[in-house]
């Protein structure tokens, strides 16, 4: 799993300056285990992150973020000085998702580069613990969440209820956007069948439940 040095699961973080930050740990798993906390966390962009929010970001020991907003938003508001000393950014655009439909969630199964290039990233053990994050963190973060859940063996209940979590945040999300998604998944012959055909490798799923798995 992710080592004893994983904080506890709290939720909600960097609650100051950033919207929508959360831990995807603690979310159950069919056979009792959970995904282990502090290993994976989603959310809006880190910009601008007020100081507080900077010694929080450092008290996680995030590792590396993944930033999955348009290269000309990564350029205007790069991630900030007390993010870039602490981990490494990767560029995984994805165009932005408005409005928020099914289609247009839809549409994201085409950005099988940027899906690819995070599954790499997550497919080795020194990039955790992982950021991931959009503008606002309400579709494209969703999305890439919910292949990870996915991939780490998560019922399709559960990532909804990830999902909806959104709406405690303040920000409002549609369940039809999400159930769409996992009935994607579904028809492509499920989670790991998907994930293979675009070009994620056995080890990079291994290594992804390694880190991410409560034991």
């Amino acid at each position: 799993g992710g080592g004893t040095e994983a904080p506890s699961c709290q939720g909600r973080v960097l609650r100051e300056g950033v919207t929508n930050a959360r831990d995807l740990g603690g979310q159950p798993l069919p056979d009792g285990r959970l995904v282990a906390c502090g290993r994976v966390l989603r959310g809006g962009s880190l910009t601008p992150l007020p100081e507080a929010s900077c010694t929080e970001f450092a008290s996680l020991g995030i590792k590396t973020v993944i930033d999955l907003r348009k290269q000309v938003e990564q350029q205007a508001l790069p991630a900030p000085d007390c993010v870039q000393q602490n981990a490494a950014v990767i560029d995984a655009a994805m165009p932005k998702l408005l409005p928020d439909t099914p289609d247009n969630y839809l549409a994201l199964f085409g950005e099988t580069t940027a899906i690819t290039t995070i599954f790499e990233t997550l497919g080795r053990a020194e990039s955790y613990p992982v950021y991931i994050h959009c503008v606002i963190g309400r579709d494209r973060a969703s999305f890439i969440a919910a292949l990870v859940l996915l991939a780490l063996g998560a019922e399709k209940q559960t990532v909804t209820d990830e999902f909806m979590l959104s709406a405690e945040a303040g920000v409002a999300v549609k369940p039809e956007c999400i159930e769409a998604v996992l009935d994607e998944i579904e028809s492509r012959g499920g989670i790991e069948s998907y994930l293979t055909s675009i070009g994620v490798s056995a080890q990079q799923l291994e290594v992804l439940r390694a880190q991410a798995i409560a034991e």
